[in-house]
């Protein structure tokens, strides 16, 4: 598989898991835009830069940003809630997927970003953690 698709098909199985999912965090891709009526959710985007030439050895890093859009005007406590949810799966872990692909992330962080510009009953905030892939 190639190095990009091997790289988001590992990320994403996190989200895919019956765990995440009983998180009830509603969770969609970067660039999908069916959100509409929804008042709290994730989108996740992979910002890979740098790897390996070698043939055999396929490597990534970058990083991994998650937008937390919340209802705008209740305060920060329920994206803290979310950002810590998203601690919980991906800070300080070691993912494998079809024992091939693996992703270590590192530590977080989270920004607020100020109401979202597409829906202002959103309040959005920049949750970032840097990753580092290999795949054999």
């Amino acid at each position: 598989m190639d190095k990009y698709s091997s790289l988001s098909k590992t990320i994403f199985s996190i989200f895919d898991s019956a765990l995440w999912k009983l998180e009830n965090i509603k969770t969609f891709p970067d660039n999908f835009t069916q959100t509409g009526g929804l008042t709290e959710f994730i989108r996740v985007s992979i910002i890979p830069s740098g790897g390996s030439r070698e043939s055999t050895f396929k490597s990534a890093s970058g990083v991994l940003q998650i937008d937390i859009f919340i209802v705008s005007g209740n305060g920060p406590t329920q994206a803290f809630y979310i950002a810590d949810r998203l601690d919980k799966y991906l800070v300080s872990t070691t993912t494998a997927i079809a024992q091939k692909g693996n992703i270590q992330l590192l530590q977080s962080s989270l920004a607020p970003l100020g109401i979202d510009s597409a829906n202002a009953g959103l309040y959005r905030y920049k949750y970032t953690i840097p990753f580092t892939f290999f795949e054999v």
